[in-house]
């Protein structure tokens, strides 16, 4: 049965260590769960704009994703996903 997570924050941070603090994240976005149907089906979608990622240099980094149960469990705070992730340098230019 999904979890409605209408309301909750979900964060994405990048970093070179997961030692760092947020701070000194190479990439950090978030986004808070509209009152949708993706929500109430336990779908969220964090945006990561080209401009997010237009700093981070090519290379191996670690990432997680957070999960602040800021109204389906007050209080709560989930790591739902982490790994490493790699940035490269574009091979393509074209803009249209």
């Amino acid at each position: 049965m999904p979890i409605d997570i209408s309301g909750d924050k979900f964060y994405f941070t990048v970093k070179d260590s997961a030692d760092l603090e947020d701070a000194d994240a190479a990439l950090q976005t978030s986004v808070v769960a509209p009152a949708n149907a993706t929500s109430v089906a336990g779908i969220v979608i964090i945006p990561v704009a080209a401009a997010d990622t237009a700093t981070v240099e090519p290379g191996s980094y670690v990432y997680d994703i957070v999960w602040l149960k800021l109204t389906s469990a007050p209080g709560e705070r989930d790591t739902i996903q982490e790994g490493d992730v790699s940035f490269s340098k574009a091979v393509t230019n074209a803009q249209s």
